[in-house]
């Protein structure tokens, strides 16, 4: 493995790791720093080992690993691998060379579920760079994370790489209130409450129960998510004007028909990737300076807005 790598010292003012016990930043600073780290933020490495190497004991090892899984921050499988969510965050591939190198890591990962996961980080940090990263990743982790596999077919690339940006980093990967609004069209009345699993909703199509899920915008749960995987960007203090609302529902609806969400677990999970994906842009992370020296990132609100939104989606501010 990498005798150097690459670590933010921003995270000290990170809000996630300020509320880690020592033994939770211990066990998170290892695992960055590990000789078993690898170059896509996988460790493989059982977590007894892990306790030798700190000297701590399972009670310890128990209470730093929980508040890191909990944050969202990294995840275990019992097989022997850990997986640091970030990572590739702030340890892009230089070029799309290192990435076709990548697929020699599977060799010494065991086979388990935490595989996805990781197959579908890489993918968004690969999408991120651009076409070029993409082509070059091994076909193992496309497979993994389900990329361009459509209808029971085997892996093939698919022409529309917008949708496929949509459908495939946002899709992994972690209520409100409604006014009307000069500029923006209604959220459709709620009448009632929606419950998925009832009969009558059992007997709808994918697309009714989508227009379903599309009605009930679970408008702080998604500020949560983006406070939670953005931290680094301007926080939401106040979200209770109309035009705000509005245009969060709007994109939740939008969405919910586009991708067919089935649950509100659905939408949020797509929100996440979403939120994910802006992670990897330095220009909406506020990491690139203009001719004067001055730097801009983006908020929510922008972020939302329907013209920024569906620009995101297409990559317009990651880097080829």
């Amino acid at each position: 493995m990498a005798r150097y790598r690459k670590i933010d010292v921003r995270m000290w003012n990170d809000a996630k790791v300020a509320k880690l016990s020592d033994e939770g930043k211990l066990i998170f600073f290892f695992l960055l720093t590990a000789p078993q780290t690898t170059m896509i933020g996988a460790v493989p490495i059982d977590k007894y080992t892990v306790c030798r190497y700190l000297n701590m004991d399972a009670k310890r090892y128990g209470i730093g690993y929980q508040q890191l899984k909990n944050m969202g921050m990294v995840e275990y499988d019992e097989r022997g691998l850990f997986f640091i969510r970030n990572f590739l965050k702030y340890n892009p591939p230089d070029n799309p060379k290192v990435v076709s190198g990548w697929s020699s890591f599977l060799d010494v990962f065991p086979e388990c579920e935490l595989l996805e996961t990781i197959a579908k980080s890489v993918i968004t940090a690969c999408l991120a760079r651009g076409d070029k990263y993409i082509d070059a990743l091994g076909k193992e982790y496309k497979e993994l994370a389900g990329y361009g596999i459509g209808n029971g077919m085997a892996f093939q690339r698919t022409e529309n790489r917008e949708q496929e940006l949509i459908n495939v980093a946002t899709q992994h990967m972690s209520a409100e209130e409604k006014t009307p609004s000069a500029d923006l069209p209604p959220e459709p009345p709620q009448e009632e409450t929606l419950t998925l699993n009832s009969d009558a909703s059992a007997e709808l199509t994918p697309a009714q129960r989508a227009v379903r899920v599309g009605k009930h915008c679970p408008q702080q749960k998604i500020i949560d998510l983006y406070h939670e995987v953005l931290p680094a960007l301007p926080r939401v203090r106040i979200w209770n004007t109309a035009k705000r609302k509005q245009m969060m529902a709007a994109r939740w609806r939008e969405m919910a028909s586009d991708q067919e969400f089935q649950s509100e677990a659905e939408g949020l999970d797509f929100f996440r990737r979403f939120f994910d994906f802006v992670s990897h842009s330095p220009f909406l992370m506020g990491q690139s300076k203009n001719a004067d020296g001055r730097s801009w990132c983006a908020d929510l609100e922008w972020l939302l807005k329907a013209e920024n939104f569906t620009k995101v989606c297409e990559r317009k501010y990651h880097r080829d």
